[in-house]
């Protein structure tokens, strides 16, 4: 398999144990129609969302369902579920650009969906959005319109065939972020997303060099941090883990199996071994 897929492992801190109440809003509180939204939706659901995937796609649950990947996905799912038996809002962050937050929330949420939870995938990375990259396609209303007042939530959001999994994503960059994330529509597009889903997975920003993961986190359950395997560096995952603070829940390791070191090398051996039917 394709060892550039996430892989996982959950290091510095393991999954906290259940119990911490959720703060920060409650489902469906202070959310109102726009009243210049003016956006049909369709009366039968959210819209189809129409994926154009070619040969370099990284989603592990689109590619390799039954790959070393996806089986790392669904121990962390089950930990998930562990922590929040109700689900719960989750914020995907990394220390900074490149070390796969992205690729990571989208193939979380999927797993996440896989068992049959419905799962809402939110693009929050308004500086640099790359959703859409990751799923082919252009969207045509994004959530910073939602933020801005200028549409209403499912004017955004798309379903994904196959799997109670929707997405919202950023149509067009935005400069100033932290303004729209203060503003209480923020907290009310989220209390909207907790109502209609049981897990609401965030592509929030880098924690550095910008300051927009600070105004998110009061706004979620708990955060995922994403490092990248022999490239980021251990002072800025000591920062994150200081910036996040309480919120932090777990760390994932990207490109582990680049590791020769690590375990995972050897549990890529021995998944061929079994997946193959071998005795």
């Amino acid at each position: 398999m394709n060892a550039k897929i996430g892989m996982l492992k959950e290091i510095a801190r393991t999954l906290v144990p259940a119990g911490a109440a959720r703060d920060g809003f409650g489902a469906g509180e202070g959310y109102q129609r726009p009243a210049s939204a003016g956006i049909a939706t369709p009366a039968n659901g959210f819209r189809a969302l129409r994926l154009s995937l070619n040969g370099n796609c990284r989603l592990a649950f689109h590619t390799d369902p039954g790959g070393l990947a996806a089986e790392q996905y669904r121990l962390l799912r089950r930990k998930l579920t562990s922590r929040y038996p109700q689900g719960a809002t989750l914020l995907i962050t990394s220390p900074a650009p490149g070390d796969g937050k992205t690729l990571n929330a989208a193939n979380l949420a999927w797993c996440l969906a896989e068992g049959n939870r419905p799962t809402f995938l939110l693009e929050a990375d308004l500086r640099r959005p790359s959703m859409a990259r990751v799923f082919g396609c252009v969207p045509r209303h994004g959530v910073e319109e939602v933020l801005t007042g200028e549409a209403e939530p499912e004017a955004t959001v798309r379903a994904v065939s196959g799997v109670p999994l929707c997405v919202a994503m950023v149509a067009k960059g935005h400069d100033e972020p932290i303004r729209l994330f203060q503003h209480p529509r923020a907290k009310a597009f989220l209390g909207w997303a907790r109502k209609e889903f049981r897990w609401v997975v965030m592509d929030a920003p880098p924690i550095f060099p910008v300051a927009d993961v600070a105004e998110l986190c009061p706004l979620v359950d708990g955060a995922l941090l994403v490092v990248r395997a022999r490239r980021t560096p251990r002072d800025l995952v000591s920062k994150s883990l200081e910036s996040l603070g309480d919120r932090l829940i777990g760390i994932i390791l990207n490109d582990a199996a680049d590791c020769y070191d690590s375990h995972y090398h050897y549990l890529s051996a021995y998944h061929r071994y079994y997946s193959q039917g071998k005795k």
